[in-house]
């Protein structure tokens, strides 16, 4: 079993920051995920990790708060096989993202019910992982957290 984590980015708007996986990517590759994800390298911790993506990713690095840590097993696809335990981040930027086009084919700001009716109508246009996950992370949201994410669309 390995550490891993997802980091979860919203705007002022309170979009979601989506990432297409670039094709040479190892897994899910030309799938829409969440903002970033990864495992720590050799003597990294998982604070080091999430921040070091997110620069690597996204070209921008900003305050992170811990949402939820669980333990999954997953099998998605013929090769690939999953036991792990998985840190979720969230935190929320303003600036305008400079994706490393080697990892990320396309990006974009999502709400959070556009997502929610994706997910539903085009599951596979999504990562296993990011189909799997997102309404437990919305979930999980601490109510002032829940407030800002939810509170402009009711």
């Amino acid at each position: 079993m390995k550490d891993s984590f997802s980091v979860f980015i919203f705007d002022s708007n309170v979009k979601l920051l989506m990432q297409k996986r670039a094709v040479n990517t190892y897994n899910s590759d030309g799938l829409w995920t969440n903002t970033c994800s990864g495992y720590p390298q050799e003597n990294e911790t998982i604070e080091e990790a999430v921040h070091r993506s997110l620069e690597e990713e996204f070209g921008f690095d900003c305050k992170l708060d811990k949402l939820s840590e669980f333990y999954y097993r997953m099998e998605p696809g013929d090769v690939l096989y999953e036991h792990e335990y998985h840190h979720v981040y969230i935190g929320f930027y303003y600036g305008v993202p400079e994706p490393n086009n080697e990892e990320i084919m396309s990006w974009k700001w999502m709400n959070v019910f556009e997502i929610l009716d994706e997910l539903r109508n085009n599951p596979d246009k999504y990562m296993y992982w990011f189909r799997y996950t997102y309404r437990n992370v919305l979930d999980k949201v601490s109510r002032k957290q829940k407030n800002r994410i939810l509170g402009l669309f009711m």
